[in-house]
């Protein structure tokens, strides 16, 4: 209402008048049919900063480590999908995957692997924004994820910093702002 001036009800009936008409959903008996038809919205996390004697099975565990398979739908961890980049020569890992994931749930719990140890490398876990390679808009949705994600782990690990505070197991003074710092740069489940 701030942005447009109108009220709720003005908009409602303005998109009403002028939104494009969406064709009749073909309604039968069989769902499963209709199901088959819907257009898929896939939930997909970059992965970087791999190993490049990572392979399928060790990222697949991984992700596992933290998803357990009852999390999916049907309790099918298959449907965990890797893409593991690999060079076209060598066939060896290029050091980067995508992983797609089935419901959004499952994508925001894999974020939790972001800066977590795999095959002795410190990994990347982010969202992906599909698209072009370099389109702007890719990189400016990009940008917002990692920004996001950074808020998310400050926040958290200020809010584990204050319990410990809290619970007496650290004092107040023992963290300046080079550790708190420190910790920022790590995975929560490492500064837990």
């Amino acid at each position: 209402t701030e942005q447009t001036g109108c009220s709720p009800e003005e908009l409602l009936q303005w998109f009403k008048q002028y939104a494009p008409k969406q064709p009749k959903k073909n309604t039968s008996d069989n769902d499963e049919n209709n199901n088959d038809n819907k257009k898929k919205i896939p939930y997909i996390v970059f992965v970087g900063q791999l190993s490049y004697k990572t392979t399928l099975q060790s990222l697949r565990d991984h992700f596992l480590s933290i998803l357990s398979p009852a999390s999916f739908p049907n309790h099918d961890a298959s449907l965990l999908k890797i893409r593991l980049l690999t060079d076209p020569k060598t066939k060896t890992s290029r050091g980067m995957a995508f992983v797609e994931l089935p419901t959004p749930e499952l994508m925001y719990e894999s974020l939790k692997l972001h800066l977590t140890h795999l095959d002795g490398r410190r990994i990347n876990v982010e969202r992906s924004s599909g698209g072009g390679k370099h389109s702007s808009l890719k990189k400016s949705k990009i940008q917002t994820f990692r920004e996001k994600q950074s808020d998310y782990i400050s926040k958290t690990v200020d809010g584990i910093i204050e319990s410990f505070v809290k619970n007496g197991e650290v004092e107040e003074e023992e963290l300046d702002d080079g550790v708190r710092g420190l910790c920022k740069r790590h995975s929560v489940q490492v500064v837990e």
